[in-house]
This record gives structure tokens, C-alpha cells and sequence, in this order.
């Protein structure tokens, strides 16, 4: 069966504060790994399905709101700051 992780999302993020759906995984294990290593709060979660969309309808059914996400890298890294013009004289 797959194994889905629902993680926070980490402070200074674009998704701080919103749970997240990560996965699948094969096994406990291999999901418990990749949680440990998103340093944040999260649960592993068996659930029937490797389809992101069904994971997530299946999770609500549960009292879990949680969003999908393709690219767990890219949505975690830092909120980039607004470009700043440099005025030169001459």
C-alpha cells in the first residue's frame, strides 16, 4: 500500500502554515525518511491510491485539508524578496 506524508509548511515558505500532501512512498520506512528530513511537523499515511488527486479527497474524508504540491523543493524555498533598482549618479 502507498504511503503519503502530510507536512506543515515551514515558516518564511510560500506555504507556511498550509498542510501539505507528499508522495507516495513504497514503504513506512521510505516515507518516514523523507518526513525526517523536511524539518517539520508530519504524519505518514497509508492510503489505496498513488493518484495525488484521490490521496487528497481521501485525506478530507478524514477531517485532513491537505493540498498537493508537485515540487516539495520548490515550494518550500525562501519567499524571494522584491528586486531593488540601484540609482547611480552621472
Amino acid at each position: 500500500m502507498p504511503f503519503w506524508i502530510t507536512a506543515l509548511g515551514r515558516t518564511g515558505t510560500r506555504l507556511a502554515g498550509k498542510t501539505c500532501l507528499l508522495g507516495p512512498r513504497s514503504s513506512f520506512q521510505k516515507a518516514q525518511d523523507l518526513g525526517d528530513r523536511l524539518m517539520t511537523q508530519y504524519d505518514v499515511h497509508d492510503l489505496p491510491t498513488t493518484n495525488p488527486g484521490t490521496a487528497t479527497r481521501l485525506l478530507k474524508a478524514q477531517g485532513i485539508e491537505a493540498s498537493s504540491d508537485g515540487n516539495w523543493e520548490a515550494a518550500t524555498e525562501n519567499v524571494r524578496h522584491p528586486s531593488v533598482e540601484v540609482f547611480r549618479d552621472g
